[in-house]
């Protein structure tokens, strides 16, 4: 039966095929799933000096997901955002705590707030130039 007023439905050897049309789709998404959970799993031994760079939070997921061995279904938001965090091109920068000593020394051993947040704004400033800061991890290090 078609309609008179739009023709509907004009390609009735489609809507009749719909179940196996569906059935197809979702075994396309099946196998995308699991080329996508394999080639994951794969990469996340490369990617495990990275793990210091994260949030204790998203390491803690990541552990959990590699340990696992599987994704969760549903996969959470967090867990998203550890994935991209753990795959984007993160930019440790060393931060030594004698050099910035050294730098707020230089403007004097007793400071104002505003002189101390200046002098440390200048320093990361310094520091931070010409990398992304959305991407930059900063690492403490003492020597």
């Amino acid at each position: 039966m078609v309609c008179p007023y739009c023709g509907f439905p004009e390609h009735s050897a489609e809507v009749a095929n719909l179940p196996t049309r569906l059935a197809q789709v979702q075994a396309r998404l099946d196998d995308l799933w699991r080329r996508w959970q394999g080639q994951l799993f794969n990469e996340l031994p490369g990617l495990a000096d990275r793990l210091s760079l994260l949030s204790p939070e998203h390491r803690a997921l990541i552990e959990e997901l590699g340990q696992r061995g599987t994704l969760p279904e549903p996969i959470s938001d967090e867990l998203l955002a550890a994935l991209h965090e753990l795959t984007s091109d993160l930019q440790p920068v060393e931060l030594n705590l004698e050099d910035l000593a050294d730098t707020l020394l230089a403007r004097g051993s007793a400071l104002t707030v505003d002189e101390l947040r200046e002098g440390l704004e200048a320093y990361l400033a310094a520091l931070l130039k010409g990398y992304n800061h959305d991407l930059v991890r900063i690492k403490i290090v003492k020597e």
